[in-house]
Order: structure tokens, then C-alpha cells, then sequence
């Protein structure tokens, strides 16, 4: 019984770890945002 909990537990901790970084690795296949904004600043011409 020890040995289950200590795998749930280990299972769990897994989880709450790769599920977010699956999810920003994979999220951009699906949902794509543009952004069309100034900037709040003007960058000096370049020569």
C-alpha cells in the first residue's frame, strides 16, 4: 500500500509539472495571435 501512495504521489507531482510545459509547447499549433500596435516609444531612424 505504501509503495501506491508513493507512485500516486510521484504521478501527481509528474503531472502538475509536464501538463503546463506540453501545453506551452504545443499550444501555438492551434492558437495564433497577431498583435498590430504601436509601440509606446519611436525608435530613432537608422542610416
Amino acid at each position: 500500500m505504501r509503495n501506491r501512495t508513493l507512485i500516486v504521489a510521484v504521478a501527481v507531482i509528474a503531472f502538475t509539472v509536464i501538463a503546463p510545459l506540453a501545453w506551452w509547447l504545443v499550444s501555438p499549433l492551434w492558437i495564433n495571435r497577431s498583435v498590430d500596435e504601436a509601440f509606446p516609444f519611436e525608435l530613432p531612424a537608422q542610416e
